[in-house]
């Protein structure tokens, strides 16, 4: 994790101000696996911001960066340039513990390493175990770190559909403290730059919003695999293409987000008879709370579809798009709109625990 001078550096330092002994016993407690340092695994999300720090879970919190020269620590190693690319933007930090802090490479990374090694052990060398890292408050194997990614892109949608913003990681590094063992102090070389492209709007987060998707979270997570539909594995293209339509600035890419993400939601893969009828009618009966609400509902995703048509097709919308008979809005208005339905529509079936059986549904 950390350059070999920076190392030779710290162990300097501590032989200059605490004599030859105190370097050798704190390299010696550093390769020992009863001995372990924390670090913390930091991603920065885009698309929302807070006023203060929220836990989310044990070990897991959400840590707001004030555009202020006030900044978390874990900022410290990087330019000026960089960290007002943080500004306003929310940081995810999970705490982990490593131990040993050091090793021994293997005797296969010696070989690889040097061609000329001609050694010969009359037994072969034990094998290193590896690091092994811990989640500090986690219960599930999610928060592993080698399960990290899960977990991010898990918590992400959560959060998007809680907060009704797109929300994404932008980069992700690691930090150890200066007050750790050794006092070995991060580079820029931890920063991973993740680039997933423009972002959306911010949207500021109440901490009844971090509950809820605490709440989503883990309906995302633990959905039963042995049920006929997984509704976590299905709802992957709809929640993932309506977080792109959030974040997307272009009202064309917008809808045609959108429109893969009703698709997926709503018409079968093995069918392409009236899908616009289909369409219209499974997405009504879903969300509909009595016939007069269900044919206005008709009439919007009538629009929703046109306009996905004419975005996939022409590249371009019109400026303004018919709902019912002698009613039109903005394209521009009503956009915000088809995005909310779309996501009314995940949150029921996240809410109902089950994918709508639609011969049930629209025969009763």
């Amino acid at each position: 994790m950390f350059e070999l001078n920076d190392l030779l550096e710290k162990l300097l330092n501590i032989a200059i101000f605490g004599g030859i002994e105190a370097a050798v016993s704190a390299f010696d407690k550093s390769v020992s696996k009863d001995v372990s340092v924390s670090f913390e695994s930091i991603t920065l999300l885009k698309g929302i911001t807070l006023e203060t720090e929220i836990q989310v879970f044990d070990g897991i919190r959400l840590v707001p960066v004030p555009a202020s020269s006030d900044l978390p620590r874990c900022l410290g190693s990087f330019s000026q340039t960089d960290i007002s690319d943080f500004y306003w933007e929310t940081m995810l930090v999970i705490d982990y513990s490593i131990s040993p802090i050091f090793q021994k490479p293997s005797l296969a990374v010696v070989k690889a390493a040097d061609k000329n090694y001609t050694h010969v052990m009359e037994k072969p060398p034990m094998e290193i175990e590896g690091f092994r890292i811990k989640a500090k408050g986690g219960k599930s194997p999610e928060y592993t770190f080698t399960a990290s990614t899960v977990f991010h892109q898990k918590f992400c949608q959560a959060l998007s559909l809680a907060c009704n913003s797109g929300v994404k990681p932008s980069r992700s590094w690691k930090f150890v403290a200066k007050d750790e063992l050794l006092n070995i102090n991060p580079t820029n070389s931890f920063l991973s730059r993740l680039s997933p492209g423009p972002f959306g709007d911010r949207s500021k987060v109440s901490e009844d919003q971090i509950n809820k998707a605490k709440y989503l979270y883990e309906i995302l997570v633990n959905s039963p695999s042995n049920t006929p539909t997984n509704i976590a594995e299905k709802l992957q293209i709809p929640i993932d293409r309506w977080i792109k339509s959030k974040i997307n600035k272009d009202p064309v890419d917008k809808m045609i987000d959108l429109g893969t993400a009703f698709e997926s939601l709503f018409l079968p893969s093995d069918s392409v008879d009236q899908l616009a009828f289909q369409f219209r009618l499974r997405a009504s009966w879903h969300l509909g709370k009595g016939k007069l609400h269900r044919e206005e509902l008709m009439d919007e995703f009538k629009a929703i579809y046109i306009l996905r048509s004419k975005a996939v097709h022409n590249g371009e919308l019109p400026p303004r798009i018919r709902i019912r008979k002698g009613k039109s809005v903005a394209t521009s208005e009503f956009i915000p709109r088809a995005q909310d339905l779309c996501r009314d529509s995940i949150m029921k079936i996240l809410e109902d625990r089950k994918y709508p059986d639609w011969n049930d549904l629209i025969l009763g």
